[in-house]
């Protein structure tokens, strides 16, 4: 019965979020969680807390994930609850600039007073440590046997800064990652930094560089949002062929595919060509189909790919 919960519970996060939100209530109330087994309760508050956080509450979504991470999860939850917790704490501070976001951006607004200004600071410091913890438990580190593979991770994953001090030494030929799960809070943290510090220029490529390896060498099907990344770092840096290179690869990808980041590809390269001399009319025709591809979508599809939503288990 709480297998069948929890199916319907995951498949709404992704298809009707009043639902998803609604049935997490339920299910997290104080009658009902007593006759749910302990496994079910950790999941089910990491449900409602990752509902929050696609529905922009993010002060009820940190507190939901929070809680989750005081039951002493497995280390998959854990990592999961983990990488959660940072996109929310991530967002809290600093929203991000999505159109499709503009009706969580009101609840936002209104999750604000929650938190003093001190607390959303501090929270948003420990992003970052989030991100390495969950790739930490992802990965398993503690039973990793290989000396060298462990050592590795124990140095990328370090919380003492942003990405080692002898980076440039590192060998990335194999990357040290194996678990699926790693890229989402691997790309987030290029993101992360993308975003928010865009003075750490050394750093953010090192990581973005961390993350592709990962990606060839481990999930090449899911490659195309650090594809997507690296061409708006490179547009950034007015390296405009070789954006285009990776926005049309990107879309190549994602010919039959039905996620945001198509629509995220699509408006990233428009935005980039309408830089280029002589090509506004071609930059505003696919910022346009971006638009219209994205109107489709629900309004929080631009957050799932941030976010870890475990997959509906057919088992």
């Amino acid at each position: 019965l709480y297998k069948e919960c929890n199916n319907l519970f995951l498949h709404l996060l992704r298809t009707n979020l009043h639902r998803a939100i609604k049935l997490g209530k339920a299910l997290n109330s104080e009658s009902e969680r007593k006759s749910i087994p302990l496994i079910y309760q950790k999941t089910f508050a990491f449900n409602l807390g990752t509902a929050y956080l696609l529905r922009g509450e993010y002060a009820d979504a940190k507190a939901k994930l929070r809680e989750t991470l005081t039951m002493e999860p497995n280390p998959q939850l854990k990592a999961q609850a983990m990488n959660n917790l940072a996109v929310a704490s991530w967002w809290h501070k600093a929203p991000m600039p999505y159109d499709q976001a503009q009706v969580d951006l009101e609840t936002v607004k209104s999750t604000l007073a929650e938190y003093s200004a001190q607390q959303i600071d501090k929270d948003f410091e420990n992003v970052l440590p989030l991100f390495k913890n969950s790739i930490s438990n992802f990965e398993n580190i503690q039973l990793v046997h290989e000396d060298d593979k462990k050592e590795l991770l124990q140095l990328l994953l370090d919380q003492s800064n942003i990405a080692p001090a002898n980076r440039s030494s590192i060998d990335l030929e194999k990357t040290p990652f194996g678990s699926k799960e790693s890229g989402v809070p691997l790309v987030n943290i290029g993101e992360f930094l993308m975003a928010t510090q865009p003075s750490k220029i050394d750093e953010t490529t090192f990581w973005f560089k961390v993350t592709l390896k990962y990606f060839e060498q481990v999930d090449p099907a899911s490659i195309d949002r650090i594809l997507i990344m690296l061409a708006a770092f490179c547009t950034s840096s007015r390296q405009f062929m070789k954006a285009e290179g990776l926005y049309r690869k990107v879309l190549e990808l994602l010919e039959n595919s039905d996620s945001f980041n198509k629509a995220l590809a699509l408006q990233g390269y428009g935005r980039m060509v309408k830089q280029m001399p002589r090509r506004e009319q071609e930059g505003d025709k696919l910022i346009a189909e971006g638009q219209e591809y994205a109107k489709n979508l629900p309004y929080w599809s631009w957050k799932i790919p941030h976010t870890v939503i475990p997959k509906v288990d057919l088992v």
